[in-house]
């Protein structure tokens, strides 16, 4: 078992190199910290006149509550950033390793199919995640320093709930949808073609309560009887539990079909 982790570790360290030295997960990496950023300077830039409307970020109401929202609001054009992005830079990454000749040096060793597949989405997310934990505190210091308080749980929340999983979601599905193509253009070409089931992932997903909280944070936001913030509406167990199970589902089956593609170019060679 030790074994089999260490050589796991060594191929995630490895793809994680790569695509560092192919810039797509640098691109993606800093995406994730700055645009976060960027919004949280929009909304000092028009703090004066948002405070001073009739929007839900208005002076009329609690200040944690509004606050609250705006920084969740600043997670809602990173989202939408990165579902257009990751897929078509990730989808590259396994037809790239056959153009770079490293799928070559890695049917060379004793690695399986599955090794291989594991590994590479490993890789990326790695990547990811790093970016995301860098965000969360970055930004989260950032804004509350140039803006003000906000509530720290529902900020680790929803990244953890919204942002995360859209990351990891959208990398792992495109890197196996197009693990059985052996150029960069039909990968990208499978990309599209799955949008229509992207799409349809992103919509079950927990963006939207997002959306909703960010938006009009005194209907979406729950308190509890002493005032206090607790949660977003429509997060609860109940809720989550399908929309995680549906991304499973989707990673599974889309791991299956690069496994048996895989085997099966293999078994031609």
């Amino acid at each position: 078992m030790l074994t089999y982790l260490t050589r796991l570790a060594g191929i995630t360290y490895y793809g994680y190199l790569i695509h560092w030295r192919r810039g797509s997960l640098r691109l993606l990496m800093s995406m994730i910290v700055l645009v976060p950023f960027m919004i949280t300077l929009i909304i000092l830039t028009m703090l004066p006149e948002i405070e001073a409307g009739q929007s839900y970020w208005s002076l009329a109401y609690d200040a944690e509550t509004r606050l609250t929202g705006m920084a969740l609001f600043t997670l809602i054009p990173l989202a939408v950033v990165v579902f257009l992005l990751i897929p078509f830079l990730t989808a590259e990454t396994i037809p790239m390793d056959r153009q770079y000749r490293v799928r070559e040096y890695s049917d060379a060793l004793p690695i399986s199919s599955t090794d291989y597949l594991v590994g590479r989405v490993l890789s990326v997310w790695v990547g990811l995640l790093i970016a995301i934990l860098l965000s969360i505190l970055v930004n989260g210091l950032i804004f509350r320093a140039l803006i003000g308080a906000f509530h720290l749980g529902l900020w680790l929340f929803a990244w953890i709930i919204v942002i995360a999983p859209l990351c990891l979601l959208l990398s792992g599905l495109s890197i196996l949808l197009s693990a059985g193509h052996h150029t960069r253009r039909k990968a990208l070409f499978n990309a599209i073609i799955a949008i229509p089931a992207l799409v349809y992932l992103y919509a079950i997903s927990p963006f939207m309560q997002l959306l909703y909280a960010a938006s009009a944070p005194s209907d979406f936001l729950l308190h509890d009887p002493s005032g206090n913030l607790i949660g977003m509406r429509g997060l609860g167990v109940n809720e989550l539990l399908p929309m995680i199970g549906a991304m499973l589902v989707a990673l599974t089956i889309a791991g299956l079909c690069a496994w048996t593609w895989l085997h099966w170019q293999e078994s031609r060679a």
